[in-house]
């Protein structure tokens, strides 16, 4: 496992890396594990107009094999044992079964972000069994479940993860507001906390947070601002510097709001455009 010294962005130890995270009855508590969002698509069944990725039914992205394949080195060589896999949705990526079952070996959590909209497609519904019985509860599917999707399939899938034992939870409505909205896709004319006054990556968990797009290319943001690195160029290893130097110097600017951000790696377009 990664030791969090590595990746440690705060450093309230002043430098002396002698938090002993081993002996630590704290660690299950610390947020300082990297937490990366995969995107393997951004076709989706629906056309929330608060994605932050524009997905739709016309999305075109997709990740390959090949591709699955450099992000699972990526995961490996970089000691990075959980993963969390959306979408658009995910099973609209012709190879998504390869594709999870690569990102899923020797891994102690995985999970898939979903609407629940393949619960009606028999081959996927197999599919997500076969992962089951090979990953058990290491694979855990969340469906969305608010007032931003439609929310049609979601009893139905419901019923299908509980009946072949899933691991899984339902999205709760209490997130469904507005101010919460992080201002790029379709929320861009959201104005909320975030576009005002906050910063997304400023939680304490989200400071270690990432996006993998569908080709591998790396993001500060979850949702696709400040492109700084690839899995290309660690796949065998050093990414922690990497992620920890490239924080440290973020962190030391003045950021006012995520809209503010925003609007700055626009100009450098330093962005993931998801538009088609």
């Amino acid at each position: 496992m990664m030791n969090r010294c590595d990746i440690c962005i705060e450093e309230t130890c002043k430098g002396n890396y002698d938090c002993h995270c081993e002996t630590c009855n704290k660690r299950e508590m610390c947020y300082r594990i990297l937490h990366q969002t995969i995107r393997l698509t951004t076709k989706c069944t629906q056309e929330c107009y608060h994605c932050c990725f524009e997905c739709s039914p016309n999305g075109k992205k997709m990740m390959s094999i090949e591709t699955a394949k450099e992000i699972a080195d990526f995961l490996d060589n970089n000691n990075i044992n959980r993963v969390n896999l959306m979408g658009g949705e995910f099973f609209l990526n012709p190879d998504w079964y390869e594709i999870i079952k690569l990102l899923s070996v020797r891994k102690t959590s995985v999970r898939i972000v979903t609407t629940g909209d393949w619960i009606h497609h028999s081959t996927v519904c197999e599919n997500l069994i076969r992962l089951r019985e090979e990953f058990g509860d290491i694979l855990c599917i969340s469906v969305s479940n608010d007032r931003w999707h439609n929310n049609k399939n979601v009893k139905a899938a419901e019923d299908f993860l509980n009946k072949n034992q899933f691991l899984y939870t339902i999205g709760a409505s209490k997130n469904d507001r507005e101010d919460v909205l992080v201002p790029i896709g379709r929320s861009e004319g959201d104005y909320g906390f975030y576009g005002l006054f906050g910063c997304y990556c400023h939680n304490p968990k989200n400071m270690y947070s990432f996006l993998i797009n569908e080709k591998g290319d790396i993001y500060k943001c979850s949702f696709g601002v400040w492109n700084y690195a690839s899995v290309q160029e660690y796949q065998e290893g050093g990414f922690a510097k990497k992620f920890k130097d490239f924080n440290k110097k973020f962190y030391e600017i003045f950021i006012t709001s995520c809209k503010s951000c925003i609007r700055n790696a626009k100009q450098v377009k330093n962005m993931d455009i998801c538009e088609e």
